[in-house]
C-alpha cells in the first residue's frame, strides 16, 4: 500500500468523523468507494470527501455550534498568549504596564 493511499484512507476517515448524523451514511459510502479509486486519484478523491464533510458541517446546525466553539477556543488561546507576553514583559520591568497601556510614565 502506497503512502498516498494510506493518507487518503486517513482523510476519508476524518471526513467520516466530521460528517453530521444526517450525512453519515453518505460519508460511509464515500469511504467504501475509495477502495475502488485508482491509487493515482485516491488522494484527490479523499480531499474531495473532506471538503464535502466540511461543507456539511458548516451548513448543519450541529456544525455551526462546533464552528463557534472552535473560534472561541482559538480566540481564547490568542488572548492567553497575549497575556503571557504581557506577564513576561512585566516580570522584567513592573512599571512597563504604563507603556503597554499607551499612557507613558508620569
Amino acid at each position: 500500500m502506497t503512502m498516498s493511499r494510506k493518507l487518503a484512507r486517513r482523510l476519508c476517515a476524518l471526513a467520516l468523523s466530521m460528517a453530521p448524523a444526517t450525512r453519515r451514511s453518505l460519508a460511509q459510502g464515500m469511504r467504501a468507494e475509495l477502495e475502488h479509486v485508482a491509487d493515482a486519484d485516491a488522494l484527490g478523491f479523499s480531499l474531495g470527501c473532506l471538503w464535502s464533510a466540511a461543507g456539511w458541517q458548516l451548513t448543519s446546525g450541529e456544525g455551526v455550534t462546533r464552528g463557534a466553539r472552535f473560534v472561541i477556543a482559538v480566540g481564547s488561546c490568542g488572548l492567553a498568549l497575549a497575556c503571557l507576553a504581557v506577564a513576561v514583559r512585566l516580570r522584567d520591568d513592573p512599571l512597563a504596564i504604563w507603556s503597554l497601556a499607551g499612557i507613558g510614565l508620569f
